[in-house]
């Protein structure tokens, strides 16, 4: 955990780097407390999020949609919905990353089983 440094405001601001999107993630506060506070909170939200060992991928699909949906926007998660309805995704994975899944829905207008 990061910890806060004080700013020429007086606030104090912690910067946690966010793996996911390789950028890091500021909080400000007034207190070096609180902002410490918000970053933990926002991290324990974040963490990564670990797929079953064999899983399908429509499976592993719904397990992404379902972990961006209070990150991403609202017609994103509609598309990644259209897609996720429309493709037939039965087939069984046993080792499969995030980038994998990202570049599935990606693509998806164009997957067909």
């Amino acid at each position: 955990m990061a910890t806060a440094k004080k700013l020429p405001s007086g606030n104090y601001r912690v910067r946690v780097y966010d793996k996911s999107t390789g950028k890091y993630k500021a909080f400000t506060a007034q207190t070096k407390r609180e902002a410490e506070r918000a970053a933990a909170e926002w991290l324990s939200g974040h963490q990564n999020v670990s797929f079953p060992q064999k899983a399908t991928v429509g499976q592993a699909v719904r397990k992404y949609i379902d972990s961006k949906s209070n990150v991403l926007s609202i017609s994103t998660i509609r598309g990644y919905e259209i897609i996720y309805n429309n493709a037939i995704m039965v087939d069984f994975v046993t080792v499969f990353s995030k980038d994998d899944i990202r570049f599935t829905m990606k693509d998806g207008a164009e997957i067909r089983v």
